[in-house]
C-alpha cells in the first residue's frame, strides 16, 4: 500500500502497517484490565489504568488532584457519546458538615465548587462514590471552625 507523510510517498506491507499499529498501541484493549469505567475503583486504578496505555502519570498530591485523574480515568472509559456535563455533587449537614455524596447534576457550563465533569450521569455518580473519601478529607482540610 501506498501513503503519503508529510510528502512523502512510502509502500508498506500489510505486515509492516500492522507491526506499526502495535508499536503506536503497546496494549492490547481487549486483554486490558480496565473495560468499562466501574473496573476503575480508587486512585491506583486511574495511575493503573493510564500506566497501562504507556503514558506517564504524575502521582497527584492534592485531594482535588486526585479526583481529577479519577474522573479522567472514568471519563477515557466512558463510550457515552455527550459533552463533560455531568458533575458529582456532596451534601453538607444543616451544621455545614460533610456528609458525601448526594446524587450527579448537569451544567451546561463551569458553576463555581465543580471540580470535575463526567461524560454521563452514570459514570458521575461512579465517580461521586469513590471520589467520595478525596472530597471528605479536602473538605475537612479547608473548613473554618
Amino acid at each position: 500500500m501506498k501513503h503519503n507523510i508529510n510528502g512523502v510517498e512510502i509502500t508498506l506491507t500489510k505486515e509492516q502497517i500492522e507491526q506499526i499499529a502495535k508499536q503506536l498501541l503497546p496494549i492490547n484493549l481487549n486483554k486490558c484490565k480496565y473495560q468499562h469505567f466501574t473496573d476503575i475503583k480508587d486512585i491506583d486504578d486511574a495511575i493503573n489504568y493510564f500506566e497501562s496505555l504507556s503514558l506517564a502519570v504524575v502521582t497527584p498530591k492534592t485531594n482535588i488532584d486526585k479526583i481529577q485523574l479519577l474522573a479522567a480515568a472514568i471519563n477515557e472509559l466512558d463510550n457515552t457519546i455527550l459533552k463533560y456535563n455531568w458533575y458529582p455533587m456532596f451534601n453538607l449537614s444543616s451544621s455545614n458538615n460533610p456528609i458525601g455524596f448526594g446524587y450527579s447534576s448537569y451544567c451546561y457550563s463551569f458553576s463555581h465548587g465543580q471540580v470535575a465533569y463526567c461524560k454521563s450521569e452514570e459514570s458521575s455518580n461512579h465517580l461521586g462514590r469513590i471520589a467520595e473519601k478525596y472530597y471528605l478529607d479536602h473538605y475537612n482540610k479547608i473548613k473554618v471552625i
